[in-house]
């Protein structure tokens, strides 16, 4: 059969040319041998555009995912059993396509599909939501699915995400693209186990985590949690909903994918030291301290316990932050500070 046969079957034009809204999940149906669905997307020059589409069914199709530029071009491309996955940079500004069909162009079945691309303002259609700096989340990933977490920020502030299965065992990996209020991709990583990214210094606007499962072929749980200095923290955490006290410790629990974090205020001259121990679990400690600009004074970490210790050069706000250092592992903890 040719290639032009497997353009959007004539009898269905309600389904030639339909936008895809970022975020949001859509289902792709091949109802016919030889027939595909396409979407189009609005895309700028040096913007990220990221697609997953997974299998719905339990027949033989398999999804065949593509990119196409303006032109008519493929510039992109992926296919499974289970699913596809494309994330690349819009070359040229303007209005491309998102491809859906059979692998063997021999099947029918259908697919969920979700685009990201950068929009003003982004809501997720399932798990996502605006994050809250210091409160963790669980969340659903499979294949076919993009959730999407914004998060906003001022101009130097310092950011950070991590993302790791919400129980060990858990058959998905993470994979996170987080991109910046100019829609380019800031940091993009996965893993088996745990995802960890941080910003030294936010440009001001929205951030978008992109949370995929990069296999396209397992679906889980995982937990997720963002931190953001300086600004407001999460008010319902109960590790955090109280100030640490100078020279008091206080126990704590980090999950997979939590971050803690405190605001103190401090003097110039003053040094501060402060120091977390595990107490159960297999958390990997790990301490930052934040300074009024946003910039990361100091930090220690250690596979059972962790130090630092700082003379402040600036009087104002100060965060300290506890988090696992490899974002893989949780536990108890024990922390304290001393002025």
């Amino acid at each position: 059969m040719s290639i032009t046969a497997r353009f959007v079957d004539s009898l269905e034009p309600r389904q030639l040319f339909t936008s895809l809204t970022p975020g949001q999940t859509v289902t792709a149906t091949i109802g016919k041998v030889g027939q595909v669905q396409e979407y189009t997307v609005s895309l700028v020059a040096g913007r990220n555009i990221t697609v997953a589409a997974g299998d719905k069914g339990t027949t033989s199709f398999a999804t065949d995912l593509r990119l196409i530029n303006p032109s008519g071009q493929v510039v992109a491309s992926s296919s499974g059993d289970t699913g596809a996955f494309i994330s690349t940079t819009a070359a040229v500004t303007g209005t491309y396509k998102v491809r859906i069909g059979d692998v063997g162009n021999n099947q029918t079945g259908s697919a969920s599909v979700t685009a990201f691309y950068y929009a003003s303002s982004i809501t997720d259609s399932d798990d996502a939501y605006a994050a809250e700096s210091g409160r963790r989340r669980a969340a659903t990933i499979g294949p076919g699915d993009l959730d999407v977490w914004t998060l906003t920020a001022t101009a130097g502030n310092f950011l950070s995400v991590v993302a790791t299965e919400n129980v060990v065992g858990e058959s998905i990996d993470i994979g996170v693209i987080l991109v910046g209020p100019d829609g380019k991709v800031v940091s993009a990583k996965t893993s088996s186990a745990g995802v960890k990214i941080d910003v030294a210094s936010s440009a001001k606007g929205n951030y978008y985590a992109v949370v995929y499962e990069p296999g396209q072929n397992a679906t889980g749980r995982y937990g997720i949690s963002f931190a953001r200095a300086p600004g407001a923290q999460y008010a319902g955490d109960p590790d955090t909903i109280n100030p640490l006290q100078n020279n008091v410790t206080r126990n704590g629990d980090l999950p997979g994918g939590d971050m803690d974090i405190w605001s103190l205020s401090l003097t110039r001259g003053q040094t501060i030291s402060v120091s977390i121990l595990r107490t159960t679990g297999s958390l990997d400690p790990e301490l930052l301290l934040i300074g009024p600009d946003g910039k990361v004074v100091s930090s220690a970490n250690g596979s059972t316990s962790a130090s630092l210790s700082y003379t402040i050069t600036t009087t104002g706000t100060y965060w300290i932050l506890a988090r696992d250092r490899e974002a893989d592992d949780g536990g108890q903890y024990a922390i304290k500070y001393k002025v």
